[in-house]
């Protein structure tokens, strides 16, 4: 879910400017892979340093680049003109509040709880997205 989040705010805050949508998803992909390298980092820092520890943890931490590959790619779709920048980046920004939802209900569903608190989870999952978007659109 944060790195959903973190993607989603990096891409609302670096186009609120008018930024061309090469530069977002620059600023996208570098922020993602940043984190992961500080989760990765974590991880050996953890468990003690060595090569087959460093390995498995960039194997551990794919999520922190899996989860907002999806809006990456309607990102790179957009620049490669696919569709209009702007319609990209709202694309991209609506696709992780939908991938927010689905994770929260998902995650609600694997702990037991019953469909409409799953429902209740991705509803409240996804509102975070929301909140990112109505900044962007009071910001911008």
């Amino acid at each position: 879910m944060r790195t959903r989040l973190r993607a989603a705010a990096v891409i609302a805050a670096s186009s609120a400017n008018g930024a061309a949508i090469g530069s977002i998803l620059v600023a996208t992909v570098v922020t993602v892979v940043v984190f992961w390298l500080a989760h990765v980092y974590a991880s050996v820092v953890a468990s003690g340093p060595g090569v087959s520890t460093v390995g498995a943890a960039m194997l551990d931490e794919l999520l922190v680049i899996e989860a907002p590959f999806a809006s990456v790619l309607v990102l790179l779709a957009g620049l490669l003109g696919a569709f209009d920048a702007g319609a990209a980046v709202q694309a991209a920004l609506w696709l992780a509040v939908a991938q927010l939802v689905a994770w929260g209900a998902a995650v609600a569903r694997r702990h037991g709880r019953s469909w409409p608190a799953a429902v209740a989870f991705g509803a409240v999952s996804g509102m975070f997205g929301v909140v990112i978007i109505l900044f962007k659109a009071l910001v911008h």
